[in-house]
């Protein structure tokens, strides 16, 4: 009996684009960008996220805001100040009808725009140019309830600028992984 082997193929076989596998979307914020306050309008601050995957990621989530009219200087005053602020955020359910889709495209080229809860009105904005401070605590999770991104940071009294909060337990992604211990004030 004669068995007939074909020969094997001297250049690499073309294979089409669908038999490649897509890298899976990986989030990265890089950067927040405070828009200028004005009387009647929410506090809109831009949170620029990197897409290092293949694909687009649907994320839904959302932001709780807090004026806090003295800001403290003090890091473990902060401390004290964001934990109970951070727990109202975490016990607050995720509207699932706030849909952010994080398309694939040029490094810092998309952001997501947070707002606070509210309208500003001019003394808030006397404030927050002066001693006060807006915290803003965001969540967003993918389809499958999985957090994608958590962050909490605070504008910073009379510039245009935002700080983290102290905790580093509230400012991760997927490239600056949730540490495993975090420092109590």
């Amino acid at each position: 009996m004669t068995v007939s082997v074909p020969p094997l193929p001297r250049a690499p076989v073309p294979v089409s684009p669908s038999q490649i596998p897509n890298k899976l979307p990986k989030l990265h914020v890089v950067r927040y960008v405070t828009l200028p306050y004005e009387v009647g309008k929410t506090l809109k601050i831009q949170m620029f996220v990197d897409n290092l995957g293949d694909l687009p990621l649907k994320l839904v989530g959302g932001t709780r805001t807090e004026l806090v009219e003295k800001f403290p200087r003090d890091p473990a005053e902060r401390g004290k100040l964001e934990q109970p602020l951070w727990a109202g955020t975490a016990a607050s359910s995720i509207p699932s009808n706030l849909v952010t889709v994080v398309p694939v495209q040029p490094p810092g080229g998309f952001f997501v725009q947070l707002e606070s809860d509210r309208e500003l009105t001019q003394p808030d904005i006397d404030k927050l140019s002066t001693s006060g401070t807006m915290y803003v605590m965001t969540i967003y999770k993918d389809e499958k309830s999985r957090i994608r991104i958590e962050s909490c940071i605070h504008t910073v009294p009379s510039r245009d600028s935002v700080l983290y909060c102290v905790d580093p337990l509230h400012n991760f992604d997927e490239v600056n992984p949730r540490p495993r211990t975090t420092r109590r004030p």
